[in-house]
Order: C-alpha cells, then structure tokens, then sequence
C-alpha cells in the first residue's frame, strides 16, 4: 500500500507539473525554447537565429516567417517553431547535455508541483501542533517546512524560467553541433 500511494503522489506531482507548466508558459508558446527564436527575443543575435533557421529549413523542410511575417502573423509563427523545437528535440534527445538540462528542469518542475501538495499538510501540522503541543519542536519544524514550501512555491516562475533558458541554450547548442 505504500509504495503504491507513492507511485499516486509521483504521479500526481507529474500531472501537476505538467498542469503548472501549461500555466505559466500558456503551453509551449512562451518558453524558452519557443521565445528564443523569434526575431523580437534579444537572446540570441539574429546571425544565430538565422543559422538554426538554416538548419531547421534543411533537416525538416520547414521554413520559419520572417521578421514582417511573424509580427503579422505571430500566433502563426510561434506553432511554426513549436513544431519545428519538437523535430529538433527528437533529433538530439540522447545529447548528454540536453538529457542532463531535461533532468533538471523535469526534477524541479515536479518538486515545485509537490511543493503544492505538501503545503496543505505542513499548513495543517502547523495547526495541529499549536492546537496540542504548543510548545513543541514539532510546531517550528512544520512552520520552517511550511515558510520554505511558499518561497519554493513563490519563486517557482523563475525557477523554471532559468531552467528552461538552460535547457533551450542546450537543445541548440547540441543541434547545431
């Protein structure tokens, strides 16, 4: 039965994070690996832009908009590169070093998700030892778990921000190598 209702809450913190995902980053068309190639995002110089446009147009046949294209036709031009990063993740997905930022940004958004399971219980052991052992180390344990799982949980935007800006620099990277 444990280990059971340890695969459920894995599970769970992976839907959640997934669900999280969606949320801050509206699916795939704000993050990075989608904002980085467009024309408008100062990541990355424009030669640099062009030379995975080169080599996305010759590996999968798809040629991204332009700059005018894609400032009239914007929702267009970012599931033109969403389309485009999935052929390019499939390309290099055993890259060591896109495997490794793939871990990463995966093991955080899933903690964070947890972060949001946890919370409940610590806020509750929090109210549950004031309430019968006031004066108890349990009673700082659970409100120092409690303070940690909202900062945790507060700076999570960013957190998967910066992870994800790792990963895109990644994933390009190895591409054009």
């Amino acid at each position: 039965m444990f280990i059971a209702l340890l695969f459920f809450f894995y599970q769970l913190s992976r839907l959640l994070g997934k669900m999280l995902e969606t949320f801050y980053f509206q699916g795939e068309k704000n993050i990075p690996t989608t904002e980085f190639l467009l024309y408008g995002n100062e990541e990355y110089s424009l030669s640099y832009k062009e030379k995975i446009r080169r080599k996305i147009k010759k590996d999968f046949g798809t040629k991204l908009m332009d700059q005018k294209e894609e400032v009239k036709k914007m929702a267009e031009a970012k599931k033109l590169i969403i389309e485009s990063v999935r052929q390019i993740r499939h390309k290099v997905k055993s890259g060591r070093l896109v495997l490794n930022r793939n871990i990463e940004y995966g093991f955080f958004r899933n903690l964070i998700a947890g972060g949001f399971i946890s919370l409940p219980a610590s806020i509750y052991g929090v109210y549950f030892f004031t309430q019968n052992y006031p004066s108890s180390l349990a009673v700082q344990v659970e409100a120092f778990f409690a303070i940690m799982l909202s900062a945790f949980i507060l700076s999570s935007f960013h957190l998967l921000k910066f992870l994800g800006k790792n990963y895109a620099n990644a994933l390009f990277q190895e591409y054009l190598n």
